[in-house]
């Protein structure tokens, strides 16, 4: 196990260099570089710690008490940098604070004085039954399970948020979802609930399993170097909602059509009415001008092409079509898949480059926004027209 806790710790700094100097969610990355950085030191202690080890180094002794206060924060500092969203950063780290300066005592202490707090017993690192490992560290560590409970929970529901914004304004988004953040957030809190179960019931039953700290901390190593694979891999999602802030490409005159429609619907009285003639132009759009055919249409270009805002487009696609964007869009390139697919002339077409052909990007996007939209897969419903 300590050869696999050595590997670990070489590959993070490898991964921590890799973060930091990535070209993508810079600021993100460089915290999640922080915390790859922390636990790589924490296998190289996991490896090396043992009683001799601490006599030969006792300044080192206790030295990662508290420091798993810090995984939360920064798992949570990281997610809210990706989503850009704002945060305030010393906040979260007032519980690692106090740890620390409750500790100065222990700190101070003399090289002597800190080797006679290990059992001298045996080569493990258990300690005396000093006020530190009687109260303190249980205290700290079972109060940094919570911590990181409570952050993973608030993580899901920003990634719901985003989620949400995504399926309103994107109408491809098989490149930028975050589904594999969202599995990351679930396998670590299944870590972190068996770690507090585990570290629960060393307290009450006064035992231990053989080398579960190490395997606690190679699972949640391997974890962490998995979302770091992916976070470098991660596209810019800042730059992505700048581009869908960016003037469209739709052509001029089906601006101008829309922009005629919109000045009628503005001499009605009733918002609704509005609504209803913007909602039957929106459909127009799509049925004779087929801007769904467009994979990298988007709701801020949509809005454009009709003259209003976002938040009128999101009012009409909720209130009057009960939908979002993205379903909204989908529901058309699904259409003219079916037709395409009925018609000889795509014959000699895979279904993939049917997809394509109507505006999808993905194979995984296309087999689900279609087996949503019509109850069988692609291919079964191929099947059905040679009937």
């Amino acid at each position: 196990m300590n050869t696999v806790l050595y590997l670990g710790a070489a590959q993070g700094i490898i991964l921590v260099i890799a973060l930091f100097f990535s070209r993508t969610n810079r600021k993100a990355n460089r915290i999640l570089a922080l915390f790859v950085l922390l636990l790589s030191f924490n296998c190289l202690f996991e490896a090396t710690e043992s009683a001799s080890f601490y006599k030969n180094f006792p300044f080192l002794i206790r030295i990662r008490w508290g420091n798993t206060l810090l995984f939360g924060p920064l798992i949570f500092l990281y997610v809210r940098a990706l989503l850009n969203h704002r945060f305030k950063i010393l906040i979260h780290f007032i519980p690692f604070f106090i740890a620390k300066l409750a500790l100065i005592p222990f700190y101070m202490l003399s090289a002597q004085e800190k080797v006679l707090s290990l059992n001298m017993g045996n080569t493990s690192t258990t300690v005396s039954d000093d006020w530190y490992s009687t109260y303190f560290f249980p205290v700290i560590s079972l109060f940094s399970f919570l911590q990181i409970l409570f952050y993973l929970w608030r993580i899901s529901k920003d990634l719901k948020l985003y989620d949400q914004q995504l399926f309103h304004w994107f109408s491809n988004v098989e490149n930028i979802h975050l589904n594999w953040l969202k599995h990351s957030v679930w396998a670590l809190s299944v870590v972190t609930i068996v770690s507090f179960i585990y570290l629960l019931g060393e307290l009450l039953l006064s035992s231990s399993i053989q080398h579960m700290g190490a395997y606690g901390a190679f699972a949640l190593v391997l974890l962490i170097y998995a979302i770091s694979y992916k976070a470098i891999s991660q596209p810019d999602i800042l730059s992505l909602f700048q581009s869908e802030n960016k003037i469209s490409n739709t052509p001029n005159h089906i601006k101008d059509q829309a922009t005629d429609s919109l000045g009628k619907a503005e001499d009605t009285e009733a918002s609704i009415k509005t609504e209803s003639v913007l909602s039957r132009h929106l459909k127009d759009l799509m049925e004779k001008e087929k801007l769904y055919l467009n994979e990298k249409l988007s709701g801020n270009e949509m809005a454009e092409t009709l003259g209003i805002s976002r938040h009128q487009l999101s009012e009409v696609l909720n209130n009057e079509l009960h939908t979002n964007f993205y379903n909204f869009i989908n529901h058309y390139r699904v259409e003219d898949c079916k037709q395409k697919m009925a018609n000889p002339k795509f014959e000699n077409y895979t279904l993939l480059a049917v997809a394509f052909e109507c505006g999808f990007n993905s194979k995984t996007t296309f087999n689900t926004v279609f087996k949503r939209e019509t109850g069988m897969t692609p291919r079964q419903f191929k099947k059905t027209l040679q009937q």
